[in-house]
């Protein structure tokens, strides 16, 4: 039976499709919000975060800034004086499945700072009115550049951490295509997480 015709179909899409499987799982969640997972990111951690008036989420794509449009925001909002902590504590990454836990008080509202950062194209991320997002994006041929530098560099150790992750979803991350111009055919058509 069709979902849609329980009514359930509202709120879920699959995002993806990599070798006729499905990379992203398709989920209904209590916001009725589509969700996007794989290996590295689970939209889904968004939901346990209680959202507060001076919450800022720095939202980009991978790769298009997001640890320099953090250093940006943290020095306008702490200036003039030293940061109260390394960035992944200043503003934690909610939606990275490594590591594999949420820190439960930056999702109850314990973050002194009141940055969050996030990795999710514009339509996976949770909106609240009461917080202020600040969206960057990137030429595509720079993401895949600054991509490609970095996937490049992962270690077996790495690998094997992303593809051991618990509630991992869709295919294992393989090594990088040592070939620059095999890998930008395999990001175009399938994107950073294939």
């Amino acid at each position: 039976m069709r979902l849609g015709a329980l009514g359930l179909g509202k709120g879920i899409r699959t995002i993806r499709k990599h070798n006729g499987s499905n990379c992203c799982r398709p989920i209904l969640n209590a916001q009725n919000q589509d969700l996007y997972q794989h290996w590295g990111v689970d939209s889904l951690r968004w939901n346990f975060l209680t959202f507060r008036d001076d919450h800022i989420v720095i939202a980009t794509s991978g790769k298009t800034g997001t640890t320099w449009t953090h250093g940006i925001v943290a020095n306008l909002i702490f200036p003039g004086c030293d940061l109260p902590g390394p960035p992944l504590e200043m503003s934690p990454w909610l939606d990275i499945r490594i590591p594999a836990r949420i820190r439960s008080d930056s999702t109850r509202g314990g973050n002194p700072s009141a940055l969050y950062q996030d990795a999710l194209a514009i339509g996976w991320l949770r909106f609240d009115q009461r917080v202020k997002y600040l969206y960057v994006g990137c030429d595509t041929r720079d993401v895949f550049m600054s991509w490609w530098n970095h996937y490049r560099s992962f270690t077996e150790d790495a690998l094997i951490s992303f593809n051991s992750a618990p509630g991992r979803v869709g295919p294992e991350i393989a090594r990088c295509l040592d070939d620059i111009h095999d890998y930008w055919r395999t990001f175009m058509t399938r994107g950073w997480f294939g």
